[in-house]
């Protein structure tokens, strides 16, 4: 008992050394505010903001620094197992393309907060990943009481030998803390991976690539242009839904009929497109392309009708928060947030030249001179 409570009491003082720090933090701030005559001070913002958030940050690299040093039972070396473990987890899990807030320790989509709409849609998977990480670092403090060291032996044998007799009077914390651990991991899979999918870093990249070596070569293809658009739009923002249709005339503009219909859709938007006379002949949904053979083909001058429908609904836990322009008071988005682009658009290609070179793409053009013809870089469709 006097070992446990003698833990605990390490462990509390680490996450009250946090919090008074981010306390000094915040005081700092304040005091800076004040001296400079701003006096709309909001210490609760500033708590639920920053305070509350940066200590449960801490506190599961609280449990974790506990747990080296007991396990390495040397100061310094301890302290340089921590910091190592610190950086592997900053640094390495990119390296390996891992992005899940269910691996990275501590990890979660982070808060964001407006005068407008408080912490808005991002505070239910901040809060899920937050009591995810902090079962996990009960379950950090639990390991680390079973291997405590208390008198001087201190070989391997000893310490696991008390290990196994505390855990048999620990076994239902651990059962308690493990069993809600592995419920919120298994659900927390489910939704950031089936429900809901979101592309790591490596993913995005390899899909410009490929987006620029199977379409670049279309770059030019005639495509009409948008001459009208009519929404309408029903928005549920307590619900995190959206559904709309919209009325959009085509014109073509070019001196030759165009017999192929090229659309961009809208990546998280459920997009069904109405097109008289179009015969989807390309569906690439990992890059959103799609094209529509015209029968008959948009003779020059000629106008088309096409009617888009669609719509978004927040599904659960998000492991990065998407739609951040769908909120309670102040919704923001633009007509290409809902409707497709048309044609090869260069912002979609990878951009940075290392990069490319690794892919084997030649340099992207920058940025043309002043002296440039401006008609030179001027699509015609």
């Amino acid at each position: 008992m006097a070992t446990r409570t003698s833990l605990l009491a390490k462990f509390a003082a680490l996450i009250t050394v946090v919090f008074v720090v981010h306390l000094f933090a915040v005081g700092a701030g304040m005091t800076t505010q004040l001296l400079n005559g701003y006096t709309r001070l909001e210490p609760m913002v500033y708590l639920t903001y920053f305070v509350i958030p940066g200590t449960l940050f801490f506190a599961g690299w609280a449990a974790v620094a506990l747990l080296v040093h007991v396990l390495v039972n040397n100061k310094y070396l301890g302290f340089f197992v921590f910091i190592v473990l610190f950086i592997l987890n900053t640094f390495a899990w990119t390296l390996v393309d891992v992005e899940s807030n269910l691996v990275l320790f501590s990890g979660s989509p982070g808060l964001r907060y407006s005068d407008m709409n408080a912490f808005g849609p991002y505070l239910k998977n901040w809060m899920f990943f937050k009591v995810y990480w902090i079962l996990f670092a009960g379950l950090i403090v639990l390991l680390t009481y079973l291997f405590v060291v208390r008198g001087n032996d201190t070989t391997i044998r000893w310490r696991i030998h008390q290990a196994k007799q505390r855990f048999r009077t620990s076994w239902p914390v651990a059962a308690v803390l493990g069993g809600a651990w592995l419920l919120m991991a298994g659900f927390g899979y489910y939704q950031t991976k089936v429900l809901n999918t979101y592309q790591t870093s490596d993913v995005l990249e390899e899909g410009q690539v490929r987006y620029e070596k199977e379409f670049k070569r279309y770059e030019h293809m005639a495509q009409p242009h948008y001459t009208a658009v009519s929404f309408t739009i029903d928005l549920d923002p307590p619900a995190r839904t959206i559904s709309y249709s919209a009325d959009i005339t085509l014109k073509n503009k070019n001196t030759t009929a165009i017999d192929t219909l090229w659309l961009n859709v809208p990546h998280r938007m459920n997009v069904k497109l109405e097109i008289p006379g179009g015969e989807l002949v390309l569906n690439d949904d990992a890059l959103d392309q799609r094209m529509y053979r015209l029968s008959p083909p948009l003779a020059a001058g000629a106008e088309l009708t096409v009617k888009v429908s669609g719509g978004w609904k927040q599904k659960g836990i998000e492991n990065e928060t998407e739609f951040t322009g769908l909120v309670q008071n102040g919704s923001f988005f633009n007509n290409m947030d809902l409707l497709p682009a048309i044609g090869y658009s260069t912002s979609g290609e990878l951009q940075d030249r290392a990069d490319r070179r690794k892919h084997g793409l030649p340099p992207n053009d920058r940025m043309p001179k002043l002296t440039a013809d401006p008609h030179s870089g001027c699509r015609t469709t």
